[in-house]
């Protein structure tokens, strides 16, 4: 009986996986936002559309323009490129299946007159089942920060980002943004965001 158990385990979990290879197949590959720019436009549509998928905030702080870019070229590198591990399960018992992927996190500034933009972009690494995105290199963008000069030595934080409900990109934000204010010089916690 022990035996039959198991291979009608055995058979389950293959018949499920490759119901899900089956579905990944037929389901229409989706390109992801390929610039900034792309990706403001898309957080933009998602609102006007009435998604809480994502999030769109301002916010001023009262610190000079070019402080605001100096605290953001000194932190960006060193905080936010990383490679994060996470392990996730489903199922319980025989069902169990456990994936292991890798993060990459790639942060980028672009320094103008007039407005100064930091991107970041993730990158998945290991078997993600039922993904159909086609990212731009360095992976997709899921968070997106203006900083743009105001009078009085005070500068305006625009952000867009992803707002999903296993996600806590909002920790990610919110050290950029305390960057900004120069309330705190602390790095994110990759880890908290799963």
């Amino acid at each position: 009986m022990q035996k039959l158990f198991k291979l009608f385990s055995v058979s389950f979990a293959i018949i499920l996986l490759s119901g899900c290879a089956v579905l990944d197949a037929i389901i229409p590959k989706v390109e992801t936002p390929k610039t900034p720019d792309a990706f403001r436009a898309s957080v933009n549509t998602a609102i006007a559309s009435g998604s809480d998928n994502v999030v769109k905030k301002s916010y001023i702080v009262k610190k000079s323009y070019s402080y605001v870019v100096k605290r953001w070229k000194k932190r960006a590198n060193k905080c936010l490129s990383q490679k994060i591990k996470t392990t996730t399960t489903h199922g319980y018992g025989v069902f169990a299946n456990t994936q292991v992927s890798f993060k990459d996190f790639k942060p980028s500034l672009k320094v103008m007159r007039k407005k100064t933009v930091l991107s970041i972009q993730m990158k998945h690494h290991g078997k993600n089942i039922g993904s159909n995105a086609i990212n731009p290199p360095g992976g997709a963008y899921f968070m997106v920060l203006d900083a743009i000069p105001l009078k009085g030595n005070k500068t305006r934080i625009n952000e867009y980002r992803w707002n999903l409900t296993m996600s806590n990109f909002g920790i990610v934000s919110k050290s950029i943004v305390n960057w900004a204010s120069g309330r705190s010089k602390s790095c994110p916690d990759y880890q908290k965001i799963w």
